[in-house]
């Protein structure tokens, strides 16, 4: 019964931990401003972004900044020229959202091969008109060193009212002609962004064990006494088989038969002399 009752606080717990996780996404996501960028999580294809010249976008489905399988990831490279910046580009019109201070982010990781020295850059221009040709306004990263793992880049760019478009350019600063960078979750969005800063899954915290909540140990059962097996009662020797006895030679010697007296000789009568 201890034990059953240890089992069914744990769960309970369990169960307290989830529900707060979930209320705590719930009321983070009550504030968070959905993201303007098309196709910035590339779940399936490259569609919506544009190469510059030199440069190649092509979808990868093995790659993904949320390490989800079924996902993916944009690959920029540098398709020709040899060493240079491989672009890929996308405009939004930010006319229906209006001015005000926006959050930019995306996710970057180094493709493998290559020189293994390329770096990256997520560089945003701000233009006047709502087709990103007039009036730009260049609002660059900086140079973001790529490796083999995930890293995230966020930052913060103010438009003003007479800021209608802005274009998001994906860059790989290329040391070689094939030099690549993975991209992914590219966001923009005119408040807190909805998609969470790209990190590795944490693992969850370790719930603390009750203590002084002794494992009742089984008592083991007592060793059952075997049965004594029964000994097997002696086979019944048969009687002994009476041996006949031999006829008996009788003792007594027989009586010689009676030999007749013997005739008296007659002595002749002495003569008188």
């Amino acid at each position: 019964m201890t034990k059953q009752l240890h089992l069914y606080l744990i769960a309970l717990g369990g169960l307290a931990l989830a529900l707060t996780i979930v209320f705590i996404g719930s009321a983070g996501d009550a504030t968070a401003a959905p993201s303007l960028v098309t196709n910035g999580n590339f779940d399936t294809n490259a569609a919506s972004w544009t190469a510059a010249a030199n440069s190649s976008i092509t979808w990868i489905s093995t790659e993904d900044g949320d390490l989800n399988p079924a996902s993916g990831a944009g690959t920029v490279a540098r398709s020709s020229g040899g060493a240079g910046d491989g672009i890929a580009s996308q405009c939004i019109d930010i006319t229906a959202s209006g001015a005000g201070n926006y959050q930019v982010a995306a996710s970057y990781k180094q493709t493998p091969g290559g020189s293994g020295t390329q770096t990256a850059s997520v560089d945003v221009t701000v233009y006047t008109d709502n087709a990103c040709s007039v009036g730009a306004a260049p609002h660059p990263s900086g140079t973001l060193s790529a490796n083999s793992g995930w890293l995230s880049y966020s930052g913060t760019i103010n438009f003003v009212t007479t800021e209608l478009s802005m274009k998001i350019d994906l860059v790989v600063h290329a040391v070689a002609q094939g030099d690549g960078v993975y991209f992914d979750k590219i966001a923009l969005s005119n408040g807190a962004l909805d998609t969470p800063t790209p990190t590795n899954t944490p693992s969850p915290t370790n719930t603390a064990t009750p203590t002084n909540t002794p494992t009742v140990t089984n008592t083991p059962s007592a060793t059952d006494t075997p049965t004594a097996t029964n000994t097997p009662s002696p086979t019944d020797t048969p009687p002994a088989t009476n041996t006949p006895r031999p006829p008996r030679t009788p003792t007594h010697t027989p009586i010689p038969t009676n030999t007749p007296p013997a005739t008296n000789t007659s002595i002749p009568a002495p003569t008188d002399t």
